[in-house]
């Protein structure tokens, strides 16, 4: 009978009305329209009664009589009957279709995705990430998985890629639920915008039953654009206000974390903030009522031997621009397909207005648009500072169209003039027109339309940001497309965007001013304290600033120069350095400290201190009783019944302060010497059940205890 109860529950939420109940049989009937339908299941093979079947057809219903296969195949037939899988999945190919179309129209040539280099928590990789991840969506248990990279570095072309792959090669029970949030600006947290998206990709269906089989794993959820959520929940604050910042996120989270269920798989990108790493962030994941798998994946800078080539490579150093200045995908695309003769004596600046050149000319042509190529970026940069201003990276047609013609309805006006003939159309037409200019991209699913890039965007924000008399405040979202765009230019424009900036530090928090030094000065320019750094690369950087009670995670750092008086209070927690130098020009105790680093040299131990345990009192004892149950905490946080059994190394730092980092470090030490803790490699750590005993003394922990592998 139990058997039966589930069956009944499993048609009840698909829209099925019992009929009738038997001990080894059960009638269903679904009325929808014109559509009739009866669902006979045996639980024996037993023969259905004439009459019964007669009294289906009676009442204009064609029944179907099948044998129960079992409660998961009988699930199957349902989803795949009720989801329309193939229609659905022909729907998301179609769209796969239309979005590299799209980037065809931009780039002027075929689009490619392009397989890059990529960190998965703090493994380097370079096997293939889409593969990768739809083995994640067959593992067992609920799962987390944040995408992050830089504006304009390929997420949302990976997670096209991967929502596509999932249409093409997962079977009859697998379809992905993909949404863009720049292309949703109806709801302001997930929860609306999950709804919302059920809505519209599964009309008929009720939101419980979708999301029992998201919580099934058939249906993966995609989130492209997670920081959008958080452009709209500060739109309306104070811009100083950034103490409530991260109680905004946690809500969506924690929202996000109530659908981790069973088997659910969420995939969330965001461009790389201080919001979704460190000590609060790792907090949260940690708390009691989180039991789902999280996986951090970082796209890296793509390859230019991937890319472009050796050829092109030795011409662009030739003429004095280093390669390294051209590591955003845009302009490599556009740098692969141009001719080796077109690349000659062009640096960067003249490669960037090439490339835009080429655009707004062919687009002269393909709209018969009369409007010169500054006009139109003119036209572009004042939409793209509107945009900004209002906090949108997206809007309908009919406003984005509104947008254009307000703003610049002298320069259509008189453009009337270039026209001829009977042919020739009015001011609302061009304004239409350039809403649906090569710069601007219609998401296929609505009416909304933005920027076909983030490099565009960040282009001509940064561009018109360098105009203005005065720098209004803009979301760091905005900031950040404008100085990851310009991190490639010449120094005249990164200083010009960064005085710019300048204007309204005071209201960026420190990670956001960090930011803006890595990516527009390569040097520090303001004193910092307390930033946590997670997972980048400096090349060149100058620390010219001071720097106190911070940390860096799983940095690289290569070409540089360390002086001693800078540091205070700093902890590089598996970092690597290459080519670096270290220099010691202070005879005071700094407190710096490398753990778990590695480098091409030993210089980094000339200015590392020890620690000093007398004077702050630490003994073995203390060591013992608070660090290693630290540790052990980390592996297994208070509230949680389950313990996770690998952690990276850097993860059992989090939430410690700054100046007890060396003390954790022996804490592990102690721990691996008792065998409760294992080093699986350099940067991962294992906990050993069999060790059970030891572990709850240091835990003091009371209840039932389970593990997950």
């Amino acid at each position: 009978m139990e058997l039966q109860e589930e069956v009944k529950k499993l048609y009840e939420l698909y829209g099925f009305l019992l009929f009738e109940e038997r001990p080894d049989l059960l009638v269903f009937i679904y009325d929808q329209g014109y559509f009739k339908n009866a669902e006979v299941i045996k639980f024996s093979d037993i023969k259905v009664d004439d009459e019964l079947l007669e009294s289906l057809k009676v009442l204009e219903y064609t029944p179907q009589v099948t044998l129960f296969p079992g409660i998961e195949k009988l699930n199957q037939k349902l989803f795949k009957g009720f989801f329309k899988v193939d229609s659905y999945k022909s729907k998301v190919k179609k769209g796969y279709q239309s979005f590299k179309e799209n980037q065809t129209k931009i780039l002027g040539f075929d689009y490619e995705y392009i397989k890059g280099s990529y960190y998965e928590d703090i493994e380097l990789k370079y096997d293939n990430l889409i593969k990768s991840m739809i083995e994640k969506l067959d593992e067992e248990g609920p799962q987390l998985i944040v995408l992050e990279a830089a504006a304009g570095y390929g997420k949302t072309c990976t997670v096209y890629e991967l929502n596509n792959e999932i249409a093409l090669n997962t079977g009859d029970y697998c379809i992905p639920l993909m949404t863009e949030l720049s292309r949703n600006r109806k709801a302001k947290i997930f929860r609306y915008v999950l709804l919302d998206e059920i809505d519209k990709n599964f009309p008929g269906l009720n939101s419980e039953l979708v999301e029992k089989e998201i919580f099934s794993g058939r249906i993966p959820v995609i989130v492209d654009g997670f920081d959008e959520l958080l452009i709209r929940s500060h739109a309306n604050k104070d811009s100083s206000d950034t103490v409530s910042e991260f109680d905004d996120i946690e809500s969506m989270l924690r929202t996000i974390g109530e659908m981790l269920k069973g088997n659910a798989k969420i995939i969330l990108t965001s461009r790389k903030t201080a919001l979704l790493s460190g000590d609060k962030f790792h907090s949260w994941l940690n708390n009691g009522e989180n039991f789902f798998g999280v996986t951090r994946i970082t796209l890296n800078e793509p390859s230019t031997r991937d890319w472009i080539g050796l050829e092109k490579t030795s011409i662009i150093n030739g003429h004095g621009t280093s390669v390294g200045m051209l590591l955003n995908p845009v302009i490599l695309a556009y740098i692969k397909n141009i001719t080796v003769d077109d690349l000659h004596n062009k640096n960067i600046e003249k490669l960037i207005d090439d490339y835009f050149i080429t655009l707004l000319t062919r687009e002269q042509t393909r709209q018969n648009i009369r409007l010169s190529v500054n006009e139109q970026i003119n036209i572009f940069e004042s939409l793209a500072y509107q945009m900004s201003i209002n906090g949108i990276t997206s809007d309908s047609r009919d406003n984005i169209k509104s947008m254009i013609y307000e703003d610049n309805w002298e320069m259509i006006e008189e453009s009337l003039e270039n026209y001829y003939g009977s042919d020739k159309p009015d001011s609302e037409s061009i304004a239409n027109t350039l809403a649906g200019h090569v710069l601007l991209d219609r998401n296929g699913s609505s009416d909304e339309v933005g920027f076909i890039n983030e490099f565009i965007f960040g282009i001509l924000l940064g561009n018109v940001v360098c105009k203005q008399p005065t720098m209004e405040y803009l979301d760091m979202k905005f900031i950040d497309l404008a100085c990851t765009s310009f991190e490639i230019r010449d120094e005249i424009s990164k200083n010009r965007l960064y005085e710019k900036v300048r204007e309204i530090s005071d209201a960026l928090m420190d990670m956001e001013k960090l930011e803006v030094d890595i990516k527009l000065k390569n040097s520090l320019t303001n004193r910092y304290k307390s930033l946590s750094v997670e997972n980048r690369m400096f090349n060149n950087f100058s620390f010219n600033e001071t720097l106190e009670s911070s940390v860096f995670y799983s940095c690289v750092f290569t070409n540089m120069i360390f002086n001693k008086s800078i540091f205070y209070q700093t902890t590089f927690i598996d970092c690597k350095f290459f080519s670096c130098s270290f220099n010691c020009d202070t005879g005071n105790n700094q407190l710096i400290h490398f753990i778990n680093c590695s480098s091409d040299n030993e210089e980094y131990m000339l200015i590392e201190d020890s620690p000093d345990t007398k004077s702050n009192g630490i003994t073995e004892d203390d060591i013992i009783e608070k660090y290693e149950r630290i540790v052990i905490e980390q592996f297994w946080p208070p509230g949680k019944k389950a313990a996770q059994l690998k952690r990276a190394y850097r993860t059992l730092f989090y939430g410690v302060e700054h100046i007890d980092h060396v003390y954790v470090e022996m804490a592990i030490e102690r721990l691996k010497k008792r065998g409760i803790l294992k080093a699986a490699s350099s940067t991962l750590y294992i906990l050993e059940v069999s060790k059970m005993g030891e572990i709850q003394e240091i835990k003091n922990g009371k209840g039932v205890w389970e593990f997950n592998g």
